[in-house]
């Protein structure tokens, strides 16, 4: 029977993902331009004007750029065309962003009339599709790099630049290739998922079961937040016509219903919270994270570096393929306004749902997916992949990119809180960081990193904190999951599996079960630190994966490795005086620990971020947190011996000198004297799971009730969340 059972998942995760593959190419644009197209094309390049601006064309059509902002102007085509095709004498650098603007009618340069994309690695075709066969009466070509043009063609109307309505009709012609990677990666991915749920039938079958016990429960809450969702339109309403808003949008609407679920929850549950302030966390958790998610704009110039993060899980989305529509693609090079106001929101909104999807391609083929990073785009991904084939217009497949990133967030905390059986409600005023609900309110995996590290920390804290708690192969294979999960899209942190070493004997049924869990977590280790390695062991393209050029021209991830090795002592004391100095100097401290709380990235620049001593406030309330979070022990001996706690801090560190050496090696140029690029929000991954370790415990013979008092620091935390989010809240009022 249990073989069977498994049997039976494979085989079902086979179909499932075959016809997940299906519906996928159905849902996809068919943006490849077909060869027979390309052999339609005519030369055009003797009858045509050319005249560059901020830029020189000498005799053999060589283009230099002399200033910012560089142009060519195209002129003198007098047919009506489909796409124009411009061959340059080699491929421009890889990624490199053209935009083509075209006139109709005199209706002169804008950017609803132009069309992006991306250079390919191995081509010097630059093949730019355009809307319609049409009369363009004026091109203008703009690419921020040096090139020599061999020659100019276009597509004549009557030719075909698309091969079939969606990707399937042009692989059932033979015009296009079948997916068989995206193939392979859902089979992946679903063969796991169902592999478990075949491991874990009986428990999910009683958890069903449990459930059909308590729908009074189920239907009360739902019950309830329909009927605050009633309430916050109503208050809205009432807000309207007293004439203290004037605005009918629908995200303000949202915005009075959120606020008024998110109080009604809180309200309902205030019994429970007290005792489980798991609860209370991720009705706090989805209820601010969902004001980010839903209210900013569909703009990826927000959050850090949430270009390349909604670009990696984009294209995750359709099958690590490269081709999305215009509207993407626009979002994708932060083409899309962010500007956080409720008029920006509504006219990029429109903007960009207008944008027809087939009609206007792109190609996002410069951020491929990393191996070890794909994981954590899935969330984002198979939300986005989910709302676009059920049809849904392109900024609601934006917001529920965000959302999957927040629900992932918000329920894998969850689950790693309740692993704890004292310090629960610290671990919820930690993971409710406003900095942390921003990141998980849009595209970045760093929460993806904190939740699932937090997870692995907290099932190892969980069996440590009862003393007749045994760890099993089963917590252990969950937890060394966990920690792969959240380690893998930033591998820098690998020393913090290092922390789940440490557990005494008495914690294991047996002698053998002990060995195997260490040198389980050994090999686990050691293979997050093969994922590191392996790019420069058994690859040629090591320094290209690794370095950004963002932080200067000389940026060389293997060339700053070769100087750290050959000057390891100098680069020891770089190392040590960038993190005390900047971090954890006496003078600064404080004003990291704040950047910890309240850093919003781009959102600051606009008047809207997170006060400063909002975010003070909210500090007091974590330290009230923790003064709750008392334990309850017979006896000292039973908690976690102050040696772990140091090694624990030891590990800790170590994690953080690694994150800052991975910054100093691919952020920054070869040989400073200091680490550019370190950011407060690289601490977190680390200093959360450290701090809840190392709580100092109060130790007590008997049961004290705080429920009440704890129910209060929950929504204390809501408070100052709402206060602290004034900025952003009333200009969506």
């Amino acid at each position: 029977m249990k073989l069977r059972k498994y049997w039976i998942a494979t085989i079902t995760a086979v179909i499932l993902s075959v016809l997940i593959v299906i519906v996928s190419m159905i849902s996809r644009p068919d943006t490849a331009v077909p060869e027979s197209s390309l052999k339609a094309e005519e030369s055009v390049l003797s009858s045509i004007t050319l005249d560059p601006v901020n830029a020189e064309l000498d005799e053999t059509l060589n283009y230099v750029i002399t200033a910012g902002d560089a142009q060519l102007y195209i002129g003198g085509i007098e047919e009506e065309i489909n796409a124009l095709i411009i061959d340059l004498d080699r491929p421009l650098p890889y990624g490199t962003v053209y935009q083509l603007y075209y006139s109709k009618d005199g209706s002169g340069w804008n950017e609803s009339y132009s069309v992006l994309g991306r250079s390919q690695a191995d081509s010097d075709l630059l093949v730019i599709r355009l809307p319609e066969a049409y009369y363009y009466d004026g091109l203008r070509l703009d690419i921020d790099a040096n090139y020599t043009i061999e020659d100019i063609g276009i597509i004549k109307k009557g030719n075909e630049v698309y091969s079939g309505k969606s990707y399937l009709e042009s692989v059932l012609k033979g015009r296009s290739p079948i997916p068989f990677r995206h193939f392979l990666i859902t089979l992946a991915i679903i063969l796991c998922e169902a592999l478990l749920i075949a491991w874990k039938l009986e428990s999910i079958k009683a958890t069903l079961e449990k459930a059909k016990k308590n729908k009074a429960a189920l239907i009360r809450t739902c019950v309830i937040c329909l009927g605050c969702a009633v309430l916050g339109y109503v208050a809205w309403v009432l807000m309207y016509n007293m004439k203290l808003t004037n605005s009918s949008s629908g995200y303000t609407i949202f915005l009075y219903i959120d606020i008024c679920v998110m109080i009604g929850l809180l309200a309902a549950h205030h019994r429970q919270i007290g005792i489980s302030p798991e609860k209370g966390f991720i009705i706090i958790a989805l209820g601010i994270g969902l004001l980010f998610a839903v209210l900013e704009p569909a703009s990826s110039y927000l959050s850090y570096d949430d270009e390349i993060h909604y670009s990696r899980a984009l294209r995750l989305s359709y099958g690590d393929t490269p081709y999305i529509s215009e509207a993407e693609m626009k979002v994708a090079m932060r083409g899309a306004p962010n500007q956080i106001t409720i008029e920006n929101k509504e006219t990029a909104s429109q903007y960009l749902n207008g944008l027809h999807f087939r009609e206007r391609g792109g190609d996002n083929n410069s951020e491929i997916v990393p191996y070890y990073a794909a994981v954590s785009y899935l969330p984002a991904a198979g939300a986005i992949w989910l709302t676009r084939i059920l049809g849904f217009p392109f900024t609601s497949t934006f917001i529920a990119g965000r959302v999957g990133n927040l629900l992932c967030y918000a329920i894998v905390v969850y689950f790693a809180i309740k692993q704890l059986k004292f310090g629960k409600l610290f671990a919820g005023a930690l993971c409710l960081l406003p900095t942390i609900l921003f990141l998980a309110g849009n595209y970045s995996y760093d929460t993806f990193c904190i939740a699932f590290i937090l997870l692995g920390i907290c099932i190892w804290l969980g069996v440590y904190q009862n003393p007749q708690s045994r760890m099993t192969g089963e917590k252990a294979t969950v937890m060394l999951i966990a920690l792969v999960m959240g380690i893998l899209p930033k591998t820098v942190y690998f020393p913090m599996t290092m922390i789940v070493l440490f557990l005494p004997k008495n914690r294991f049924s047996s002698k053998a079960s002990s060995i195997r869990y260490r040198w389980a977590v050994i090999m686990t280790m050691g293979l997050l630190l093969f994922s590191i390695a392996a790019p420069f062991v058994i690859g040629n393209n090591g320094s290209t994966l690794y370095s950004d050029t963002r932080g200067g021209v000389n940026v060389d991830a293997k060339g700053q490795i070769a100087y750290i090795l050959g000057n390891p002592m100098w680069y020891a004391g770089i190392l040590l005086r960038s993190i005390f100095e900047i971090y954890f100097k006496p003078s600064s401290i404080m004003a990291t620990i704040t950047g910890c709380v309240r850093a919003t990235a781009y959102v600051d620049a606009q008047g809207v971020a997170f006060p400063e001593m909002a975010a003070v406030v909210y500090l007091v309330i974590v330290f009230i947190a923790w003064l709750l979070s008392y334990d309850q022990y017979e006896n000292y001996k039973a908690g976690i011996p102050i040696w772990i706690k140091l090694m624990t801090c030891v590990v800790s560190f170590g994690a953080i000198c690694v994150a800052a050496t991975s910054m100093y090696c691919g952020f920054t140029e070869v040989g400073s004297s200091s680490i550019g690029g370190f950011q407060e929000r690289y601490l977190l991954p680390a200093i959360i799971p450290m701090l809840l370790a190392i709580r100092p415990a109060v130790y007590y013979d008997k049961e004290i009730r705080l429920n009440w008092l704890k129910t209060r620091v929950v929504y204390a935390e809501a408070l100052i969340m709402l206060i602290g989010m004034w900025p952003f809240i009333k200009c969506f009022m």
